[in-house]
């Protein structure tokens, strides 16, 4: 099985924390009218719920699905709905513009407003990895807590 210690370990929430309120300064953005409904709080218990549905879900990918997903390719034993968030993410992260298919096929199952918001989440990770890789931080020890 995967271990999801890894996870943790590569995208620790300080760091999560530390961007979202001190580099981005979440309060300024929470302004804007898109966010003006939710407050730091609701941010930490979305970004709280996110890490636990994360860690639940992960430790249940075998090693060959890690394998595949590592390597750039999508398992074939996913959902509909996860081949679909893996196709969003992949194109993505690829660079360009995502396909009107693939976009138009995330509004029919997800909605408009959730297939945005995956494509943020997908937009934050990427920022916080580059982050991360142009500060050369390193990966934490695997059992380190914070």
């Amino acid at each position: 099985m995967f271990d999801v210690s890894i996870v943790v370990a590569v995208i620790n929430r300080r760091d999560i924390d530390f961007l979202l309120h001190e580099w981005l300064d979440i309060k300024a953005l929470l302004k804007r009218p898109r966010f003006e409904s939710h407050t730091p709080e609701s941010i930490d218990a979305i970004l709280t719920l996110a890490q636990d549905l994360a860690e639940r879900e992960l430790t249940g990918f075998s090693e060959e699905r890690i394998a595949t997903i590592s390597a750039g390719q999508r398992p074939a034993d996913l959902t509909r709905e996860e081949a679909v968030a893996f196709d969003i993410a992949s194109a993505l992260v690829s660079g360009g513009v995502l396909p009107e298919p693939t976009y138009q096929q995330a509004v029919r199952l997800f909605g408009d407003d959730s297939t945005a918001e995956l494509m943020y989440l997908i937009g934050f990770y990427c920022l916080v990895s580059v982050c991360l890789n142009g500060f050369d931080v390193p990966v934490p020890e695997r059992n380190a807590r914070y």
